[in-house]
């Protein structure tokens, strides 16, 4: 498309839009407008509605009230005036809430009976009704009284009935029937018509006074200083002749009726900003855009026939047989596989119906699932023997069918895929002849797996033994590191005090000596002698706890020994490679807990819960601490070990004393270490335990021991036992040479 015809396009399109935008803009004005109308005809219908039920209902009251007036003005013209008159009253003002008081006035105006004997003597002369009654005496007139205060101060209205006279007197007024109302008892008439929060609701005397408001606000005005919307609606029933009205009325703002329809407009001019914005961010984008669009649609005819290509080199190409029938079941697609396999080419194929080409297909009901699949049944496959064209041998094809549908979901067609399943035949039908001779199958195979078995065994246990034997090497070799401090300390020290004594002795031989030399000289070999003391009780304290525990370890005999002392031997031989982290090891252990037991044993179990604690429960952490506690009972010690590391998930502990199970597989797990706990615990040291352990708060293991051990060491009873006697072996020239060291720094000592 040439630059100039685009670049009018884009006008175009912008000029369509501010079109659109202020079309809808009218439309929406259009709405607004029309609802506002209606919003105010609602408005009209429920302030009249409010008002005519408010007219009903006290127009009901009204009604009931005037046939008491009736009812009494008939007992007082049958003559009851007699003052026991007076209950009665009382009884029809109790059954009547919406009556203060009944009373019966004489010709002057004066009440002679009344519901409250409070009231007797009261004159009503002066009131209008009674006066509208004198000078125009009307038997069918309800005279309706101004709003005056009563004996309580509130305001009221009272509804009268005239009572004639003789008609020997020329129907002169006799006296009259009074209904004082009670104005309360219609509040809740007015209240219950207010159908939204903000309406008011009154009822008033017709010449003008307000004598309720609904709700209540005091001396409020009845109408807002703003414009509102106002209906009214006159009490007067013409069955009851009022001579004056009531009136009530329902007032509305106008700025509440319209603050919905004005949020209504606000919200549709901000939409319509919105929009219009959207729709212009939207067409400049589609204006970016356009270019890309008109690129690619360039190449979409080229892509399109591409595919078709490939979709083509697919169907021609595929491993399986690609055949499509027509809706009259004629060939339509007949791919090279089908030509390999039937022997029957595209160009003989295509057109002629498939009963034609092949009439065993409706011996074997394949023509009935073509005809299914055309009806829009799902697919169906079927497997059925076939003699391969492309081998010249027989064997089996398997068939699927599907229908197919075009873009509008019509069926327009069926597709089979063919395949040759010859092969999966065979190996089914060899599976059916394995299947008879699995029995035999089965007892040489489990021959081979005893075999296994047996290895697996021997494998096991020259991998523990390997493990024992790494943890000793470890051992050692932390213990000769550590032992290689002091001795080089107390080495350092004897040739500084050697080279001192020559230097002194050189003095002396040239007659050169003072007080002054003698002095320093006695003071510099004393210090030397005492830091070579010092480093060499160190040394030898290591290595006598070393000596105890290489001995115990290799010996795998029982003895009497302290726990306390036990455990801090084994502790001291581990502090050379635990120094390292900045962990601490607490032993809360009271001295005085003796066992006749395996000393070694149980320095391997807290050897492998420490190594544990270390390597796993602290990973990541620097401020890890073991608990080792102790207490005896009753011929059993209760032991633990417990370590405020990482925890263990339920599903790690439920495997944690299976053989070579690790987390640390390949990073310094072996997989074995709980396992050989487990056994030297139970079998060992005839002991029981328990282990608890929560993610994020620790783990800990609980052991039960008696304190008389077992007659023998059960070395049988596990592979890292095996491995502890083999190691046992080295550790005794281990121990010869710890003696050596020993005796070495003891001449050293005496030496000094």
């Amino acid at each position: 498309m040439p630059i100039n015809r685009r670049q009018n396009q884009f006008k175009n399109q912008w000029l369509a839009l501010v079109c659109v935008v202020l079309l809808v803009g009218f439309a929406v004005g259009y709405v607004l407008h029309g609802e506002r109308g209606r919003v105010e005809k609602l408005e009209q219908d429920r302030l009249l509605a409010a008002a005519r039920v408010m007219q009903i209902n006290i127009a009901h009251d009204l009604v009931a009230i005037n046939d008491v007036l009736l009812a009494v003005r008939s007992d007082r013209r049958a003559g009851a005036f007699e003052e026991r008159y007076a209950a009665r009253l009382t009884n029809l003002v109790d059954a009547m809430p919406s009556t203060r008081a009944l009373l019966v006035l004489d010709a002057t105006g004066r009440i002679r009976l009344a519901s409250r004997v409070g009231m007797l003597g009261q004159n009503f002369g002066d009131q209008d009704f009674f006066g509208r009654a004198q000078q125009h005496p009307d038997v069918q007139q309800l005279y309706v009284s101004s709003p005056f205060r009563g004996d309580s101060g509130a305001l009221v209205i009272a509804v009268a009935r005239a009572i004639p006279g003789d008609p020997g007197d020329g129907g002169a007024l006799a006296g009259m029937v009074v209904a004082v109302l009670n104005l309360d008892f219609f509040y809740p008439i007015i209240e219950s018509a207010r159908s939204t929060p903000d309406m008011r609701t009154t009822l008033g005397h017709e010449n003008g006074v307000v004598l309720l408001v609904a709700p209540k606000a005091g001396n409020a005005p009845l109408v807002s200083s703003g414009e509102a919307m106002v209906s009214r609606h006159t009490v007067q029933p013409p069955e009851l002749h009022m001579d004056r009205a009531l009136v009530v009325t329902s007032v509305r703002d106008l700025e509440d009726i319209y603050a919905p329809w004005w949020h209504s407009v606000k919200v549709s001019v901000a939409g319509l900003l919105v929009i219009a914005l959207g729709l212009a961010l939207a067409l400049r984008t589609h204006q970016r855009r356009l270019k890309k669009f008109i690129l690619r649609e360039t190449y979409s005819a080229k892509a399109l026939a591409e595919s078709h290509t490939l979709n083509q080199q697919i169907i021609q190409s595929a491993l399986q047989g690609v055949v499509v029938y027509g809706q009259d079941m004629r060939y339509q697609v007949w791919n090279p596989f089908m030509e390999q396999l039937t022997g029957l080419l595209a160009t003989d194929v295509l057109g002629r119906q498939a009963a034609e080409i092949l009439p065993f297909l409706l011996e074997i009901g394949m023509i009935e699932r073509i005809e299914r699949a055309l009806t829009g049944h799902s697919s169906e496959t079927l497997d059925f023997p076939f003699a391969i064209a492309s081998t010249g041998k027989s064997g089996w094809v398997m068939g699927s069918i599907a229908p197919l549908h075009n873009a509008a979901g019509n069926i327009i067609g069926a597709m089979a895929m063919v395949s040759d399943i010859t092969a999966r035949k065979q190996a089914e039908n060899h599976i059916l002849e394995l299947n008879e001779t699995l029995e035999s199958r089965v007892a040489e195979r489990t021959a081979q797996l005893e075999e296994a078995l047996q290895s697996l065994q021997h494998s096991q246990a020259e991998l523990a033994r390997s493990a024992a034997q790494a943890t000793l090497s470890t051992l050692v070799a932390s213990v000769s590191h550590e032992i290689g401090t002091p001795l080089g300390n107390s080495l350092m020290a004897s040739t500084t005090c050697l080279e001192l004594a020559k230097g002194f002795q050189a003095k002396i031989e040239s007659g050169q000596v003072k007080r002054s030399d003698m002095h320093a000289f006695l003071h510099e070999i004393c210090e030397g002698s005492t830091l070579i003391e010092v480093n060499l009780h160190r040394a030898a304290e290591l290595m006598r706890n070393f000596k105890q525990v290489a001995a115990d370890q290799a010996s795998e005999q029982r003895r009497s020994f302290d726990l306390a002392a036990a455990v801090q031997e084994v502790l001291a031989t581990l502090r050379p490679s635990l120094k390292r982290h900045p962990h601490q090891i607490l032993v809360l252990i009271p001295e005085g807990i003796r066992m006749d037991s395996f000393p070694g044993a149980l320095g391997q179990v807290l050897i492998n819960l420490i190594n544990n604690a270390y390597l796993h429960a602290f990973e990541g952490r620097n401020d890890g601490c073991v608990r080792i506690e102790a207490r005896a009972e009753d011929g059993t010690v209760y032991l633990s070990v417990a370590d405020n590391g990482c925890g263990m998930p339920q599903a790690i502990v439920e495997q944690l004393f299976q053989p070579f199970f690790s987390t640390k597989i390949g990073r310094g797990g072996t997989g074995l270490g709980m396992t050989i706990v487990k056994t030297l615990i139970e079998k060992n040291l005839r002991g029981s335990f328990r282990i608890e352990s929560n993610p994020g708060v620790g783990t800990a293991l609980y052991m039960h021991i008696p304190q008389t051990g077992p007659a023998h060491f059960n070395a049988l009873t596990l592979a890292a036992g095996f491995a502890c006697h083999q190691v046992g072996q080295s550790l005794g020239g281990v121990h010869v040479a710890i003696q050596q060291i020993d005796n070495t720094l003891g001449n050293g000592h005496i030496h000094t």
